[in-house]
């Protein structure tokens, strides 16, 4: 089952073109519209497109709503890719009762995300999983309890750093890695555990296309021991991609899932 990952609104989630060309200009705006429409035709869930009129990027999607217009505009790298391709609105409708217009050039020109440096490996702290605050299901009444931490290894953007998380909901235990603005084949996912044995672990795919869910079967004991896990996924038409995460002093509230 395909679900949304963190109810995040990941429409732009191949947008960013950031590994190859961090800064975009006007040149660019017909790649900004392919890439949009790229991501969108692949929706099964949504009927939409993106066009360019003049400097009005128009993105028609029947899912339009005021609460995914907020959540793309809190996307601070999107924005700036719009002020780069230098738009002066952005608008988001159904084409019938939902119309949300966003005025790009009055807002102030953030910088493109600095590039990290690679750095090898270092696990040197128990503190590096952040646990985020506890939920309880309205209908079942069961908690959900979310913790997570970054990969240590990526060379990318800051922005596009992966994320791994571990959700514990009603007895049920999964594993979950974001990529930010990358959109990931369907599958799962290979993983190595403490420099062990190279593993394949089935996956699905978020709705959003930038997540995979998955759980290594009988593995989290070893993960609630372990130092480092390598994880690698597969994002659409590019090469594998692996990533290193610092799994060491997975909180105690985890514990049932051992």
């Amino acid at each position: 089952m395909k679900r949304i990952a963190f109810g995040l609104i990941v429409l732009f989630a191949s947008l960013t073109q950031a590994q190859t060309a961090p800064v975009l200009t006007r040149a660019n705006r017909q790649q900004v519209v392919d890439s949009l429409n790229a991501v969108m035709q692949k929706q099964t869930d949504n009927v939409a497109y993106a066009e360019i009129t003049g400097d009005t990027l128009t993105v028609h999607s029947e899912r339009a709503s005021d609460l995914r217009f907020h959540a793309l505009l809190a996307n601070k790298a999107l924005i700036t890719e719009f002020q780069q391709i230098e738009l002066t609105t952005f608008v988001y409708t159904n084409d019938k009762d939902q119309k949300f217009v966003y005025d790009v050039k009055a807002q102030p020109v953030t910088p493109a995300p600095p590039v990290q440096p690679v750095a090898a490996p270092v696990v040197d702290s128990d503190e590096n999983w952040h646990v985020a605050p506890s939920s309880t299901d309205a209908l079942t009444g069961e908690v959900m309890l979310t913790a997570s931490t970054e990969a240590i290894d990526f060379s990318g953007p800051a922005a596009q750093r992966p994320r791994l998380a571990v959700r514990y909901h009603g007895k049920q235990c999964e594993l979950l890695m974001y990529v930010p603005y990358t959109v990931l084949e369907e599958g799962g996912v290979r993983v190595r555990i403490d420099g062990g044995k190279i593993e394949y672990v089935a996956g699905s795919r978020s709705t959003d296309m930038s997540s995979v869910f998955f759980l290594p079967k009988g593995k989290f004991g070893r993960l609630a021991s372990a130092s480092t896990m390598v994880v690698e996924y597969q994002p659409y038409q590019q090469r594998p991609s692996s990533v290193t995460f610092n799994v060491k002093g997975l909180p105690s509230m985890f514990d049932p899932c051992k």
